[in-house]
């Protein structure tokens, strides 16, 4: 997404432009694909919709776990060979494309933006010039807990209360266990709009994410 402040360009407030580039294919996007072409995870998601009290869910959820698992941390999971081709063509194309290399390069801590960052970088050299830091505000919802399932329906399965909770909650407020709920990551990245206006004004900016 391409988005021109072109009506705050005169109080400079802003960034004159703000560019999110989210990170190409990781392994978690290539395990849920795995997932869902798995019978035996379907048939738990049909259980989980509509009959959780089913004494099979419970050990078919411990069954995907250790068959689904991508045995590292969020932060950790990194870009498929897919991945790094998406990365290489995007690169390539803004290249050619005319796009004016940015001033400043926000990125997220986590591996999979740093790799996809990495690879555009090569095919555009001249990214090479902007001024990169590196922004944990920027970062993914922690899961906390859930993380050690990579399936937030696994993980109520083993962790009922948790469950409940969520129902009870929802999913704006609830909070993950050891994690952050919505709200958290709201307010993280209002900050990081606050840093943008106060330190950025004028300036031409990437956000290279995660979502």
């Amino acid at each position: 997404m391409h988005l021109f402040l072109e009506n705050v360009r005169m109080t400079m407030k802003w960034p004159t432009e703000l560019l999110l580039v989210r990170h190409a294919e990781s392994a978690y996007n290539k395990l849920k694909q795995q997932k869902e072409a798995d019978p035996d995870y379907r048939w738990f998601r049909d259980l989980f919709e509509n009959d959780r009290s089913n004494p099979e869910i419970q050990p078919l959820a411990q069954m995907l776990q250790n068959r689904h698992s991508l045995g590292c941390s969020d932060r950790e999971t990194r870009i498929t060979p897919k991945g790094e081709e998406q990365a290489s063509i995007t690169g390539q194309k803004m290249r050619a494309s005319g796009v004016k290399c940015p001033d400043v390069i926000f990125v997220s801590p986590y591996l999979r933006t740093q790799e996809t960052l990495r690879i555009l970088q090569e095919e555009w050299p001249g990214l090479q010039e902007a001024k990169v830091y590196r922004e944990e505000r920027i970062r993914e919802q922690d899961h906390g807990l859930a993380l050690l399932y990579s399936d937030w329906r696994i993980y109520h399965v083993m962790h009922p209360e948790q469950g409940e909770l969520y129902n009870l909650l929802g999913e704006y407020d609830y909070r993950f266990m050891n994690g952050e709920n919505i709200p958290d990551v709201r307010q993280r990245n209002l900050s990081w709009i606050t840093t943008l206006t106060r330190d950025f004004a004028g300036k031409r900016l990437w956000r290279s994410h995660i979502i």
